[in-house]
C-alpha cells in the first residue's frame, strides 16, 4: 500500500520478525502468556491499541497479538536506555517525551491512523511502580477522539509479580491477556472526553494485588517472598523535618505456593503517601534495603 504520510514509518519485515520470535520465547517460557480472547488478530483497517503498563516488557506479550505490524510509542528515556537502538528505528517505534506530547509526536502517531495500520500506546505513561497503575492524562482521551479510529484494549494481568520492582530478574508466573474491541470510531466521534474517561478508566486502571486474589500462580523463585521481613517505615512531622524511622516485622506468606496476598498489601492501610508505598514495596521483596 502506498505511504499516504511520509511521517509513518512502516516496520521492517526482517526486524519486527525477529522481535516477534524473540517475544514469542519470553512471553511463552518467562510470562506464560494465556489470552482469554484476541479479538485484535485478524482486524482489518486503522485502529488504536490502549494498553495497561504494569512489567517493563508488557510489550512482548502484545506484539504477538496481530498478524499485522503494530508501531509502538514508547518513552524518550526507554528508548535511549536500549542498546540496539538502531533496530527499535527499523521496527518503526515512535519514542516520545513521558507526561508531554509535542506536535511532532502527535502527528507521528497520526501518520500511522492514516496510513491504515496500527497504533499502540500505553496511555498511563509510566511503568507499574508498586501495584498500582498510575492515572491516565485527561489529555488522553481528547487525543483519542482527535485520532479518529476503532480503539481496543489490551489489558494485562499478573505481569506484576513476574517482573516487579522489588526484586532482580524474573519470577516465572503466569499472565493473561484480554484483548477486545472498546469503540468503535462512530461511537468515540459521538462521546465527550468525560464519556470517554468513564468507560476507558476502569479498563486501563488496576490493582495488581487485589488481582492476585483470584490469580492462583505458582511462582519460580518464590524465596523473594518467604520468611520474615523487616519493613522501615519513615514518618515526618507536619513541618516535613526529622523523620524518625521504626522498623516492625511483617510475616509473609510460606512455602512455594503463590501468595493469595502478598507482604506488600498489609501496607494498604497506611496513608498512601509516597514514602509509604515506597517502604512497602521495598518490603516486599529479600533485595529490599532500608534507608
Amino acid at each position: 500500500m502506498k505511504t499516504k504520510n511520509r511521517l509513518y514509518r512502516k516496520p521492517g519485515f526482517f526486524s519486527y520478525t525477529l522481535a516477534r520470535i524473540a517475544s514469542f520465547f519470553v512471553s511463552s517460557f518467562v510470562f506464560r502468556r494465556r489470552f482469554l480472547r484476541n479479538e485484535l488478530k485478524d482486524v482489518r483497517g486503522p485502529c488504536v491499541v490502549i494498553a495497561n503498563h504494569q512489567a517493563a516488557l508488557d510489550f512482548v506479550n502484545l506484539i504477538g497479538a496481530s498478524r499485522r505490524r503494530m508501531s509502538f510509542v514508547i518513552s524518550n528515556s526507554f528508548y535511549r536506555s536500549l542498546p540496539l537502538r538502531k533496530i527499535m528505528d527499523r521496527m518503526g517505534v515512535i519514542p516520545k517525551q513521558q507526561f508531554k506530547t509535542s506536535v511532532n509526536d502527535m502527528k507521528k502517531m497520526k501518520a500511522v491512523i492514516d496510513n491504515g495500520e496500527i497504533l499502540v500506546i500505553y496511555p498511563a505513561g509510566l511503568m507499574c511502580e508498586d501495584g498500582l497503575s498510575t492515572p491516565i492524562p485527561a489529555a488522553t482521551y481528547k487525543f483519542l477522539k482527535w485520532l479518529n479510529a476503532d480503539v481496543y484494549m489490551a489489558r494485562t494481568e499478573g505481569s506484576y509479580f513476574v517482573m516487579p520492582k522489588w526484586t532482580r530478574g524474573f519470577r516465572p508466573g503466569r499472565t493473561y491477556m484480554d484483548v477486545y474491541r472498546l469503540f468503535d470510531k462512530e461511537t468515540l466521534a459521538s462521546m465527550d472526553p468525560a464519556g470517554i474517561r468513564e468507560r476507558a478508566d476502569p479498563a486501563l486502571l488496576f490493582d495488581a494485588y487485589r488481582e492476585q486474589e483470584d490469580l492462583r500462580v505458582r511462582y519460580a523463585h518464590n524465596d523473594d517472598i518467604r520468611g520474615w521481613i523487616t519493613c522501615c517505615i519513615s514518618v515526618r512531622d507536619a513541618a516535613g523535618n526529622s523523620p524518625w524511622r521504626s522498623q516492625v516485622q511483617v510475616p509473609s506468606a510460606a512455602g512455594s505456593a503463590a501468595m493469595k496476598k502478598p507482604p506488600m498489601s498489609w501496607g494498604s492501610s497506611m496513608p498512601q503517601t509516597g514514602s509509604n508505598r515506597s517502604c512497602a514495596t521495598r518490603a516486599t521483596g529479600a533485595h529490599g534495603s532500608s534507608s
